[in-house]
């Protein structure tokens, strides 16, 4: 039996450990941002803020938002550093 690493594997272990990194550096910001603005939405009645089903709701927006800003994180880093640092970084990051 083989239990060499495929790339495939490796890239997979690699991606989700980015996403855990990403998601413990912005889920604190995230997570008080978008509570403050579900809770001022008019959408929830007082007594359920901060109940599990509004807990829930804000990690599902804070998943989606973190997935967001992270694909754009990988759009766009290449190109703002290229621009603002120089040339000398292009296609180095």
């Amino acid at each position: 039996m083989n239990n060499a690493l495929t790339f495939k594997d490796w890239n997979k272990d690699r991606l989700e450990r980015e996403w855990i990194e990403w998601m413990n550096g912005v889920e604190k910001i995230l997570d008080a941002k978008i509570t403050d603005d579900l809770a001022g939405s008019g959408q929830y009645l007082d007594d359920d803020i901060g109940e599990s089903d509004f807990v829930t709701d804000v990690m599902d927006v804070k998943e989606q938002m973190a997935l967001g800003m992270l694909d754009y994180y990988n759009d766009n880093i290449n190109d703002i550093v290229s621009a603002e640092l120089g040339s000398d970084f292009n296609d180095t990051i």
